[in-house]
């Protein structure tokens, strides 16, 4: 099935099937649907997303008006403001979320880097002499 078949397939199926957060498809039950691998959902899902599409989806829970509220897991079409801001802002503490993680990462990459050189830098190898390590 081509590519943009199933692009316009699958949003006439959110469109249909999914609409409102109370309404939520995973991507599991996608790909069943068009029998294809939710790998393949998620991916059509990013290009509709970055196509201007917006498309909503939860973990099963969310925040609404600072409370925390339990809804269905997976892809939908957001019917109203509430549902809109909710993902929108649980996309964006996401995206934090992975900024923090992806911070400390590279510290610890440093970090890690440093000792290598540090450990390196005590065991130097003189072939010169006998071909043993000098450790300095």
């Amino acid at each position: 099935m081509p590519e943009t078949d199933l692009k316009s397939q699958i949003h006439e199926y959110l469109n249909f099937y999914g609409r409102g957060a109370a309404n939520a498809k995973t991507g599991k039950i996608i790909a069943q649907e068009f029998h294809t691998e939710w790998r393949t959902v998620a991916g059509v899902i990013r290009q509709l997303r970055i196509e201007g599409v917006l498309i909503g989806s939860s973990k099963g829970n969310n925040r609404v008006n600072n409370t925390l509220s339990r809804t269905r897991a997976g892809y939908y079409l957001p019917e109203t403001v509430q549902e809109e801001e909710s993902y929108l802002q649980s996309f964006k503490d996401e995206l934090f979320d992975m900024l923090k993680t992806f911070r400390a990462q590279k510290k610890a990459r440093n970090r890690f880097l440093e000792e290598r050189q540090y450990k390196a830098s005590l065991i130097v190898f003189k072939p010169e002499t006998t071909g043993q390590l000098t450790f300095v």
